[in-house]
């Protein structure tokens, strides 16, 4: 399904993730933290230290990533509510009367 990513790309997909929410591009963002949470669930033991070759590990956590999928799920029905249904706005124009 998916190859196999290094810790230093899950660490780049986490950032672009976290970037495109502060940004305010909540779909972005919900679509690259999705697709970091499906490669991190593929990979056993990411986060445990790699033997003999240093040390690599992630720059966040498990929580870090599902509380961020939480936040911009709701930011960004807030941001679909606030721009359609009964709440949205319309701009009005009134004409000039000919008489």
């Amino acid at each position: 399904m998916f190859g196999v990513m290094s810790i230093a790309e899950l660490n780049t997909l986490y950032a672009a993730g976290a970037a495109a929410y502060d940004e305010g591009d909540y779909a972005t963002a919900l679509t690259v933290l999705r697709k970091t949470w499906l490669r991190l669930a593929t990979i056993a033991d990411v986060e445990r230290k790699l033997a003999g070759s240093g040390s690599q590990s992630l720059t966040f956590t498990r929580r870090d990533l599902s509380d961020l999928l939480k936040d911009c799920r709701q930011a960004l029905a807030a941001s679909v509510a606030a721009t359609s249904g009964m709440f949205r706005t319309s701009k009005i124009i009134h004409q000039r009367p000919t008489a």
